[in-house]
């Protein structure tokens, strides 16, 4: 006996009751929607003259999380471990290197309408005395972003910053 399969052939425009809108809320993702990711990085620069060498900017390995809150809210986590990243305020000099380690939080709180339009408080363990790249991020903020097109945010904050020369904002 053959096996006997239902087909739902959906045109835009056209429902067909409950299995049109099974059909589209599985196709349709939400922007909080659980997720981990682990990433790992590794970069170089070098003088535009070529007097020198290129010189590294460390390796990092990140872990993060998205986890959904309500059906509006998100909770983000991620922890960074960078190692034999470049001191920034050594470049111009005899470069030193440090190892440093960022936990970062942040929860956000969505509009409706996929999250076009979000609330967000975020905190992070940067360090005064670290002056890399991987420290140059909040330490504490408020914001709001807004879609303005299909991948482009607009982005507001405030909060309290490390900035790439070691100063604090």
């Amino acid at each position: 006996m053959a096996n006997k399969r239902k087909v739902f052939i959906l045109h835009p425009g056209h429902s067909s009751g409950r299995d049109s809108d099974a059909a589209n809320s599985k196709s349709k993702s939400t922007w909080n929607a659980s997720r981990v990711s682990l990433s790992l990085g590794t970069g170089w620069i070098r003088p535009e003259d070529n007097s020198t060498s290129r010189e590294s900017l460390g390796r990092s390995i990140t872990l993060g999380g998205l986890f959904g809150v309500s059906d509006n809210g998100a909770a983000y986590v991620s922890l960074r471990r960078s190692t034999h990243e470049a001191d920034l305020s050594t470049l111009r000099a005899a470069v030193e290197h440090k190892s440093s380690s960022l936990a970062a939080a942040r929860f956000a709180y969505g509009s409706n309408d996929n999250g076009d339009l979000k609330a967000l408080a975020e905190v992070s363990n940067a360090k005064n005395s670290q002056v890399t790249e991987s420290n140059s991020v909040f330490k504490y903020a408020i914001g709001l972003d807004k879609k303005i097109g299909k991948g482009t945010w607009l982005q507001f904050r405030l909060g309290r910053n490390r900035t790439l020369d070691g100063t604090s904002t």
